[in-house]
């Protein structure tokens, strides 16, 4: 077959657009140090690149989740724990009370203490994290506590403002397959040392002995209630705090393995770019040689 002049230049076009691609394709992927652009250069690998970045985004979800969680019981283990702490500082007064040596003078200064307390562990109880009281269930935007005085002949009471119900409970996903409930019961937790540390008061006021004694073994128990409280709190915040730094290690899982299915191995990358400018200049260089003689054949 002939081989025309035509056709000699469009096979040498065709041989440098080639090279040219390739060239371009190379120099992308050392330059980005991605095996593909698009997904139509690696349709297999693209999938599963896709599939461990949605996994990915979920655990940052996740992530994000259980360090919010962690934060809300973080301050509500804070919060306990002053109230456990105002509660065994109110024993200590009540228990001065019962002794035979105090008189109705000195039993009312405890009283007046009590009354002060009382008020630190309702502030304490009305706690906010970033805006939201912590301890009213989904009615987080309304103040939990409240005193409400005496009205001859009933005693003083602090009550619950948000909707009367069953325990709300605020729960989240921290990982796959993972729930927490990050709140805790108000009324349960505060109700009986609130009731406990009025009567011990009144009665210390009163200097009734005989109403201050079983009112004393209702604080005691209100401030065990507390504790225990304070101890679910504790462990729950340990299980969060454990979940995030399985999360932590499934992210650097994921991102090695998204690395090894997108990233390109760079000193191969940049080897096959050296070659493929010795090529693409080759090709030139060819290219322009032929175009030489086939100038030459024409003037002959």
């Amino acid at each position: 077959m002939r081989i025309t002049n035509n056709i000699a230049h469009e096979m040498q076009l065709k041989n440098m657009n080639e090279a040219l691609d390739k060239l371009y394709q190379y120099s992308i992927k050392a330059g980005t140090g991605k095996r593909f652009q698009v997904a139509s250069e690696n349709p297999t690998i693209a999938v599963e690149s896709m599939s461990i970045k949605s996994t990915l985004k979920s655990m940052e979800y996740y992530t994000s989740t259980a360090e919010s969680s962690k934060e809300w019981m973080s301050a509500t283990e804070f919060a306990l724990q002053q109230v456990a702490d105002n509660g065994a500082r109110a024993e200590a007064l009540v228990n001065r009370g019962l002794s035979d040596t105090m008189g109705a003078d000195e039993r009312t200064v405890i009283a007046t203490e009590l009354d002060g307390i009382l008020e630190q562990i309702v502030s304490t109880a009305n706690t906010q994290h970033r805006d939201r009281y912590l301890f009213s269930g989904f009615s987080t935007k309304t103040e939990p506590f409240v005193r409400t005085p005496a009205v001859p002949p009933a005693s003083e009471t602090v009550d619950y403002l948000p909707p009367a119900g069953p325990f709300q409970a605020i729960q989240r996903d921290t990982a796959p397959g993972e729930t927490i409930t990050v709140n805790l019961d108000g009324p349960s937790t505060f109700g009986p040392l609130f009731d406990a540390i009025i009567a011990t008061r009144d009665a210390l006021y009163a200097n009734d002995m005989t109403s201050l004694r079983p009112a004393y073994t209702a604080l005691q128990n209100a401030s065990k209630n507390v504790m225990n409280n304070l101890t679910t709190i504790g462990a729950r915040l340990r299980v969060v705090e454990t979940t995030i730094a399985k999360n932590e290690n499934s992210k650097i899982e994921l991102q090695a393995l998204l690395s090894q299915k997108e990233d390109a191995n760079m000193a191969e990358a940049i080897s096959q770019l050296k070659n493929q400018e010795v090529v693409y200049q080759a090709v030139l260089q060819v290219g322009a040689k032929a175009n030489s003689l086939m100038s030459l054949f024409d003037l002959l």
